[in-house]
């Protein structure tokens, strides 16, 4: 089982469309403030990053426009 299968197996919330629905709405609500960080930062449009993993929560996949 590789790293990333083992993390979704011990997903404590499960994987319901009703937790999926969740975690959109919590990335809706948060982005822009993640936006503006990465921005703050000088990340632009092109650049590539390292994904940062927290307590395994990984900011939203999101590139600048």
């Amino acid at each position: 089982m590789s790293e990333d299968n083992a993390a979704d197996a011990q997903y404590l919330f499960g994987h319901s469309e009703e937790e999926t629905r969740r975690l959109l709405q919590q990335g809706r609500l948060f982005n822009p403030y993640t936006r503006r960080l990465l921005q703050d930062a000088g990340i632009m449009s092109g650049m590539k990053v390292l994904t940062s993993v927290v307590a395994r929560v990984t900011l939203p996949c999101w590139q600048p426009s």
